[in-house]
């Protein structure tokens, strides 16, 4: 009688189960079967690498950018930021798609400085041009502020110096032309927040090891520029806005003992020579 019972039990709970797992198959046939196929007739829209903020706050920095600081153009010097930044990124990882097609600027500026602007813009001034030892040693430059253009950083610091009602209140024509000049004075004079000037070296450097370059190149620049700092008594703005150098040359040298954990780096890239861009540079009068 109980054998009998279990058995019933048994048969009863299968049942259960069987339809239960019918029923969810026929709905998914049917959805499979009679209803549209909203992937092939609806693609997913491709992700926008800023938002609309960043992006118009990009333009609007663009044009205070131009009143401040006069700009050296000349097709040359867009290729030359070109080979670098394709070099740079070859490697390099950037799910969210924002080092691609980046604008580079160079300013007519003799102060030694390179800043990052919203939406993909990076500024490098014809001092940092004059300053630097070789391509390698800038081309570290620039990673770093690519690290806080793919890191976000630019406008978590426009947001926490300016606020972020301001910030709506400019995107969307409510403040003075005046905020609009903060936003750039933000950018070139002010230094970021110590945990991310941190990550931007640590992506400069990983970035420099991934295109094959030496990681040390950052160090060294960093070294030399507070050496010639401390010699003058007056460090570069380079140097103004990055803190604390040495505890950071001494953070990146730790975190760069764990490179020959990473795999070997591909072959060094050959980019284009310095000295040859200065004298461009020359001949057009700069």
């Amino acid at each position: 009688m109980k054998k009998s019972l279990i058995f019933g039990f048994i048969k009863i709970i299968s049942a259960i189960l069987f339809s239960a797992l019918f029923l969810a198959g026929g709905v998914e046939l049917v959805q499979r079967f009679h209803s549209p196929d909203k992937t092939e007739k609806n693609p997913p829209r491709e992700e926008p690498r800023y938002s609309r903020m960043e992006e118009f706050l990009g333009d609007l920095s663009y044009q205070a950018l131009l009143a401040e600081y006069p700009l050296i153009e000349d097709p040359r010097i867009e290729d030359f930021f070109s080979l670098i930044h394709q070099t740079l990124t070859a490697h390099h990882f950037d799910p969210d798609k924002r080092l691609e097609h980046l604008t580079y600027y160079l300013a007519d500026d003799g102060r030694v400085n390179a800043f990052a602007l919203p939406a993909g813009k990076i500024v490098v001034t014809r001092g940092m041009i004059r300053q630097v030892e070789n391509t390698e040693e800038l081309s570290s430059v620039i990673a770093h502020e690519l690290g806080h253009i793919q890191l976000g950083h630019v406008m978590k610091k426009l947001k926490g110096e300016m606020g972020l009602a301001v910030l709506i209140a400019i995107a969307t024509g409510g403040e003075a032309s005046g905020a609009v000049s903060r936003i750039i004075q933000s950018l070139v004079s002010s230094r970021y927040s110590r945990t991310l000037e941190t990550r931007a070296d640590e992506f400069s450097a990983r970035m420099l090891f991934d295109a094959g370059l030496d990681p040390q190149e950052i160090v060294r620049f960093f070294q030399r520029m507070g050496g010639e700092g401390r010699e003058s008594h007056v460090p570069p703005e380079i140097l103004s806005t990055h803190p604390e150098m040495e505890k950071r040359i001494s953070h990146l040298l730790e975190y760069m003992k764990a490179f020959r954990f990473w795999g070997r780096a591909p072959q060094t890239p050959a980019l284009p020579g310095i000295e040859s861009f200065r004298k461009m540079l020359t001949d057009l009068g700069y």
